[in-house]
């Protein structure tokens, strides 16, 4: 599944993008509200992982250039949530491109699934723009051996703000 908006292709992953996944992961200034850069191997584990994803994407612009990020859909805790989280370079930060992208996967994976959430860090102010801007509203602040963190939700349903 090909996902386009106006700026952007979100594809699926291909063998020939593990180095550019694996940099991405293992920047600690990319992944500096994710609970840290990952190893080349763990970024590796989850390279591998996103090739049988069909829920995972890299972030390109189109036509085949340059890949901007990452963002995927997976299971979230043992309740059944499905949850939407995305990691861009640090380049294109501030371009509306975490925005775009979300965007696409929120209204992808409400129709999936009917509903999807997301967390984000309480202090990570452009990724709480980037969720708003995704449709999302704010559901609860909970806590985690990481700290707090905020969990945003987009749902079919009108009762919760549905898109």
């Amino acid at each position: 599944m090909i996902l386009t908006t106006s700026r952007l292709q979100l594809r699926p992953y291909l063998p020939e993008d593990e180095a550019w996944f694996t940099a991405l992961n293992c920047n600690p200034v990319a992944r500096q509200h994710m609970n840290g850069a990952l190893t080349p191997e763990q970024a590796r584990q989850r390279f591998m992982a996103c090739l049988s994803n069909e829920d995972a994407w890299a972030i390109t612009e189109p036509d085949g250039g340059a890949c901007l990020g990452h963002v995927f859909i997976v299971p979230a805790g043992s309740g059944g949530d499905r949850e939407i989280g995305f990691i861009l370079e640090p380049a294109f930060w501030g371009r509306g491109f975490g925005s775009e992208a979300a965007r696409a996967v929120v209204e992808y994976g409400v129709r999936k699934y009917g509903r999807v959430i997301a967390t984000v860090d309480t202090d990570h102010a452009a990724s709480i723009k980037v969720l708003n801007n995704a449709g999302m509203i704010f559901l609860a602040e909970e806590k985690d051996e990481h700290g707090p963190y905020l969990v945003y939700e987009a749902s079919a349903s009108p009762e919760t703000g549905g898109l």
